[in-house]
C-alpha cells in the first residue's frame, strides 16, 4: 500500500475547509467535518509508516488538521445561529 503524500493530504484538508466554508447549512458542515475526520483516521492508522517516510511533514499536517476542524466548528455555530434566528 502506498502512502498519499504530504501534499495530497493537505490538498485535501484545504478543500475540506473551503467547502464547509461556503456552505449554507449545517448539514453541509458536517460533511466537511467527515472528511477532515477521515483525513485524520487515515493519519492514525497510518501514522508509523508517516513518521518513517515523512517526519518533517508529520506536525504541519495534524496541525493543519487542527486549525481546519476549528474553523469548520465555527462556522457550523454561526450558520446554526443564523438558522435559530431565521426561524
Amino acid at each position: 500500500m502506498s502512502l498519499k503524500s504530504p501534499c495530497k493530504l493537505l490538498y485535501q484538508i484545504v478543500h475540506a475547509t473551503k467547502y464547509a466554508k461556503d456552505a449554507t447549512t449545517a448539514q453541509r458542515t458536517w460533511r466537511a467535518d467527515g472528511l477532515l475526520r477521515g483525513i485524520g483516521q487515515y493519519l492514525s492508522d497510518n501514522s508509523a509508516e508517516y513518521m518513517l517516510k515523512y517526519p518533517e511533514y508529520v506536525g504541519e499536517i495534524s496541525k493543519a488538521l487542527r486549525q481546519a476542524r476549528k474553523r469548520v466548528f465555527s462556522h457550523e455555530r454561526r450558520i446554526r445561529a443564523q438558522e435559530r434566528v431565521g426561524q
